[in-house]
């Protein structure tokens, strides 16, 4: 019981376990955080997340009901209710995926069902924290850690539930819950479900290989529509399967319609039947819609006849209504220019005609600049005129005190001064309420603030079938207006995307879609697509009988840039620089750094905000991130080019992220890696851009440093093609002159990511490079490192000759410079050589000295991976007892240090130790613990080489067909990323593999 407000609340609890583990314990509070934001009637809603003493808990509301699981173990569930619930569980899916969070997790168990029938789902994004014992793990309907996002987060599914995409171990999206849902849907329909077996891999198999049985084998009289759907959400290819919620919750609707139209017609058949049995008389016709056909008294208005119809508002003209119908008194539409404000109030005005018996008067204020006419202008339209004796704004207050009327005042915001105005006519007048249209909010009491979005869009690199994308709004109105001007337009398969791609770009603006169809006569949707690069000169040309500035996209945004005074027009312009948003951290140090505004910083940024030029939107952790619509955007780059300020801009854009890459890079070995790597996730679009100005304007310095500094991050996310570029052009555009340490370390980097992506020839020559530079320096600390890295590329051509002797080069110049630590490194480096060539013994004594000398300066992490070394050693010599002895203090000695990639590559170890040692359960919880970690790393190399130790583990079990298929999911995801199997690797497996 919440004894402060007086309601019955659940509590969700942290295990004790975890408690003591403080990056779980972050995750815990900023995963429920991000899903508290979820506001959705079908999702779970979060009150407060916190701790008392060591308990750190998640509060929720109560619900009165029982899980789905209950409600099926009671009784077979209809039809109809099965199909009301799956609607309801999509709702909830499609709001969570809008705002960028897969479930991971849907089953019967996270399904509340209210005793009213109302649906709630639960443990949105926390499944991945679960953690599951070794007992769990080999139960089939036990949780499994064996499913991973390749991008940051860790799915973990009920095996009976996972979709193929998690079973092979490959990276998940939203497809993986439409999948889940379905699997949901089928078991409520049959009772079974539809995947099943004696223990997990069965099941798996069975996911990944079987077909469940039709729904006809249980169901007599199945709708083939309903079959025909499921067999869609359960198509094992992805690309087969519904690629939104949404089209699916389109589907399901429908089909809820026409059974409820089904059995409307039934029932009025039967009643209309009765009746006319009742009288005796068969032939005569019976209304069943009521007798009376007297007209309703006209409602006295001036709204002006809409020529076209109004598309893709459905939602947004019913919220606005509801609100009008409610309580709210005020209603405030806000919005760029072109989101299409004013047609939605006229829509909702014309709907809402028979609430309001004095009628429905919309009120334009575009001409009017001066605050102290909007009362005129409400005035003139009321027919209300000033007397002698009593002021205008007097005579409006007593017309209106008992008038029972809504009031669109349209385009508020260059008046908005008068908005005090509004709250007195609203005082005066009990019954009067005012819908205003305005790209700023009024900020006055009892307001209430409705930011009308754009239209709708298929998802990045989604294409429903044709038939499907008239249901997307944006795409719809394009289809329309286009039909408009050209009647023998239609999208078909052919230029289906192209048109897709055009409403992505103009990122569902109503005006801009506009515009843009109206040029269909001149264009082909590929040339528009095209001329799109200069935006502003194809969206012009709209309807002579809109105002000015409504005809051209560049007017409308010209129109919000004018109303802005000449200090926020420029942090306007300043903040076009920024790349899918910023922080206000980084927005005041890119945009105000010498403090030259001439306005308040804080209060500028929210001004932009208000007038809706940029977006305020609260990232995990609660930091605000501000951005500017694309096309927005675009405009203000315009500006800021034609000003004199541009290239410092954009030089202290650069700059800022330049100093952000390089103080987080020494965190990307730490306890909190995830993190760092997470932000530079998130400002990858600025980094970009900051390196595509770097190589562009020839500041190969910054361009540099920058690419030294992002490696890590390439590396471990695997952008490592898009890296390996990047460094490239700008090696390429400095070579011959540029003997710096920054070009030095670029070279470092770019010959990392050829190496990681098996390019042995290319990272040498790189590394060559790098040692020449060093050498001509006679930087000899660099000269070591230079031939240390070459003796790597060495190992992985198996030339291990040249490699002893690189190495052997390097410890010499290490020693002379006292670097013990390096000294050690290098002694391990040539104990790996001993190892791979079998000399074990001299391998031993190797890693033993340079662990020696990582004890004498207390370097836990060299202690660590000397002990790891020693480990394989001893594990090649199949003395199990003392690998694992290694193994463990290796292991405990990184949790000590926090490293996560670390931590992760110990626990494989111990991993592969076990499926050595036919410890089959061990080893999977071994490996599931690995790949938890670096699916939350974006890990893609450990993410496979953790598949392949599962592909050893299904060999040790006599599963070939499981090893082959683990195995080709690991090759495919080395392939699609880059990151090959060293050789010596690749030869190991394939000898694996042979026999089967």
């Amino acid at each position: 019981q919440d004894s402060r407000l007086g309601r019955k609340i659940a509590l969700k609890l942290l295990p004790v376990s975890s408690a003591n583990d403080a990056e779980r314990v972050r995750r815990f509070r900023q995963e429920a955080s991000a899903v508290s934001a979820l506001n959705h009637p079908n999702i779970l809603t979060i009150h407060e997340v916190g701790q008392t003493g060591s308990a750190h808990f998640i509060a929720t509301e109560f619900i009165d009901g029982e899980t789905l699981r209950q409600r099926l173990t009671r009784a077979q569930i209809p039809l109809t209710e099965a199909i009301d619930i799956t609607i309801q569980i999509a709702s909830a899916l499609s709001a969570a995926h809008a705002a960028g969070i897969v479930h991971r997790d849907i089953k019967p168990e996270n399904i509340m069902i209210r005793r009213d029938g109302y649906v709630k789902v639960l443990d949105f994004g926390i499944a991945k924290l679960t953690e599951t014992s070794p007992a769990e793990a080999a139960d089939p309907e036990g949780a499994t850690k064996i499913l991973l996002n390749t991008t940051p987060g860790m799915i973990m599914g009920t095996v009976t539930y996972m979709s193929p995409e998690q079973a092979r171990g490959i990276a998940v999206g939203a497809s993986t819950d439409i999948w889940s849902l379905g699997v949901v849907l089928y078991e409520m329909l049959t009772g079974h479900k539809p995947f099943e077996g004696r223990t997990m891999s069965h099941v798996i198999v069975s996911i990944l290989e079987q077909e469940p049985p039709p729904l006809a084998h249980y169901l007599r009289l199945a709708p083939d529509d309903l079959q025909r759907m499921l067999k869609k959400v359960l198509h094992k290819e992805r690309d087969e399967r519904y690629q939104t919620v949404d089209e699916l919750l389109i589907d399901l609707k429908n089909l809820k319609r026409e059974w409820e139209f089904q059995a409307n017609l039934k029932s009025e058949g039967m009643l209309a039947r009765s009746l006319a049995q009742a009288s005796g008389d068969l032939q005569t016709p019976v209304s069943l819609t009521g007798a009376s056909q007297s007209k309703a008294p006209m409602i006295p208005h001036n709204l002006p006849a809409q020529l076209t119809a109004l598309i893709g508002r459905e939602t947004e003209s019913g919220t606005v209504k509801k609100l009008l119908q409610g309580r709210a008194r005020l209603v405030t539409l806000t919005g760029p220019g072109g989101t299409g404000k004013t047609r939605l109030s006229l829509e909702v005005g014309s709907d809402l005609l028979n609430d309001f018996a004095d009628g429905v008067f919309f009120v334009t204020l575009s001409s009017i600049s001066d605050s102290s006419l909007v009362v005129s202008a409400i005035a003139k339209t009321l027919g209300v005129r000033e007397t002698s004796d009593r002021p205008v704004a007097e005579s409006l207050k007593h017309y209106l005190s008992d008038k029972q009327m809504l009031l669109l005042l349209d385009n508020f915001e260059q008046t908005l001064a008068a908005a005090p105005l509004v709250v007195e006519l609203l005082s005066a007048a009990p019954q009067l309420k005012i819908l205003v249209t305005s790209r700023a909010v009024l900020h006055v009491s009892g307001e209430h603030q409705f930011p009308v979005p754009p239209l709708t869009v298929p998802e990045y690199r989604s294409m429903p079938p044709v038939e499907v994308l008239q249901q997307y709004s944006a795409v719809g109105l394009f289809s329309e207006r286009a039909r408009a001007v050209k009647p023998d337009f239609a999208i078909t398969d052919e230029n289906a995307g192209v048109v897709v791609e055009i409403c992505r770009r103009l990122e569902g603006l109503p005006l801009a879609i506009e515009l843009a169809a109206a040029r269909i006569k001149l264009f082909s949707p590929a040339a528009m697509l095209g001329r799109l690069k200069d935006g502003f000169q194809l969206l012009s040309g709209g309807a002579r009988d809109l105002p000015e500035r409504q005809q051209t996209m560049r007017g409308t945004i010209d129109w919000s840039y004018e109303l802005l005074d000449e200090d926020e027009q420029k942090l306007f312009r300043r903040l076009c620089v920024f790349v899918d948003g910023c922080t206000l951290e980084a927005a005041e140090a890119v945009c105000n750094p010498a403090g030259d505004l001439g306005i308040d910083f804080l209060a500028g940024m929210s001004s932009l905000v208000d007038k809706s030029l940029q977006r305020q939107e609260e990232q995990l952790g609660g930091e605000s991130r501000f951005r500017l619509l694309e096309t927005i955007r675009e405009y203000g780059l315009g500006r800021l080019s034609q000003s004199e300020e541009a290239a410092a801009i954009r030089e202290q854009h650069a700059d800022f992220f330049l100093k952000l890459a390089e103080r987080i890079e020494p965190q990307l070995l730490g306890s909190n890696q995830e993190i760092w790597l997470d932000r530079l996730e998130v400002e990858h679009d600025n980094l970009r851009a900051a390196l595509e100005w770097s190589t562009e304007s020839a500041q190969v310095e910054i361009g540099l440093r920058l690419g030294g500094a992002l490696w890590r991050f390439w590396e471990t996310r695997g952008y490592l093609a898009e890296g390996r570029k990047r460094l490239g052009r700008l090696l390429a555009i400095s070579k011959g002159s540029d003997q710096s340490k920054s070009r030095m370390k670029a070279l470092y980097a770019a010959g990392v990511l050829a190496d990681t992506q098996g390019d042995y020839q290319v990272a040498r020559t790189l590394f060559e490079e790098n040692l020449a530079i060093n050498r001509a320096l006679g930087d000899k600390w660099g000269i070591a490192n230079s031939l240390n890295n070459l003796g790597i590329v060495a190992v992985r051509n198996h030339d291990y000759a040249a490699a002893r002797s690189l190495y052997q080069e390097s410890l010499a110049v290490w020693r002379e410079l006292g670097n013990r630590r390096a000294v050690a490194l290098s002694l391990s480096n040539l104990g790996n050589i001993a190892e791979n060539q079998g000399d074990y013994v001299v391998a031993c004594s190797l890693y033993e000295e340079g662990l020696a000398i990582f004890k004498e300066l207390k370097d836990a992490r060299g202690i660590a991976s000397s002990l790891s070394h020693l480990g394989d050693a001893a594990r090649k010599q199949c003395d199990y007892q003392k690998a694992r002895s290694f193994y463990d203090e290796s292991l405990a000695m990184f949790m000590q240090s926090g490293s996560k990639w670390d931590i992760a590559n110990a626990l494989a170890d111990l991993g592969d130790l076990a499926c050595d040692m036919a410890d089959c359960m061990r080893a999977r919880s071994l490996y599931e613990e690995s790949m938890v970690i670096f699916g939350e790393l974006g890990d893609i190399r450990g993410v496979a080489r953790l598949l392949e130790g599962f592909v050893g583990l299904a060999l040790v079990q006599n599963q070939p067909e499981r090893a082959l298929r683990l195995a080709g999911a690991a090759n495919a995801l080395r392939k699609e990323h880059g990151v090959p199997l060293a050789p010596d690797e690749e030869i190991r497996l394939q000898r694996n593999l042979e026999p089967i």
